[in-house]
């Protein structure tokens, strides 16, 4: 299959992208790119074609990185799931196991005390396994909750270093005004 050569104006700026892409998709991507500029200078209003750019470059270099950590988060989330379902698996198992030994040492009670002492022993066990599946899934809701808490300082903390970059990008275009640079 020949490459096609499609062109394409990015912020007023003519292209030729070659390659086996759909022209179409290559022009929606070239219109998304425009949108994702025009919105920086919306914000950004004293930035100069290049730096708009850089900033346009930066933020969707933020976002693919964002987007890749929340991939392996669910990830890891998806994993911990199946971890948490196999170990419930056990614990039905075990459950299962602890019904039987019950109905085995009605019908062989008379056969002494040591198999009364082995279903005593398995009541313990399971009950242990319980509690501690119930301190692991408050855990878990716990982590869960400072996960959720730390997202939002990140993503406050975020919005506070990009206000004040843009704060001091204009406090140094102020300075240069002032000392007649350019």
């Amino acid at each position: 299959m020949n490459p096609k050569r499609v062109q394409v104006k990015i912020d007023g700026l003519n292209f030729y992208v070659v390659g086996h892409d759909d022209p179409d998709y290559i022009r929606t991507l070239a219109e998304e790119l425009n949108s994702q500029i025009k919105e920086t200078y919306a914000r950004n209003y004293r930035l100069s074609q290049l730096d708009g750019l850089i900033l346009t470059a930066l933020n969707l270099l933020d976002e693919r990185h964002k987007t890749e950590e929340k991939i392996q988060n669910i990830s890891t989330y998806s994993q911990d799931q199946e971890k948490a379902k196999e170990t419930l698996d056990q614990l039905e198992g075990l459950e299962t196991s602890n019904k039987e030994l019950k109905d085995r040492l009605q019908r062989y009670e008379k056969r002494g005390k040591d198999l009364s002492e082995e279903r005593d022993r398995l009541a313990r066990d399971l009950e242990k396994a319980r509690t501690e599946a119930q301190e692991l899934r408050a855990q878990c809701s716990q982590l869960a909750q400072e996960k959720e808490d730390l997202l939002k300082g990140k993503e406050a903390l975020e919005e506070k270093n990009y206000q004040d970059q843009l704060q001091l990008t204009d406090l140094q275009k102020e300075i240069s005004l002032l000392r007649g640079e350019d």
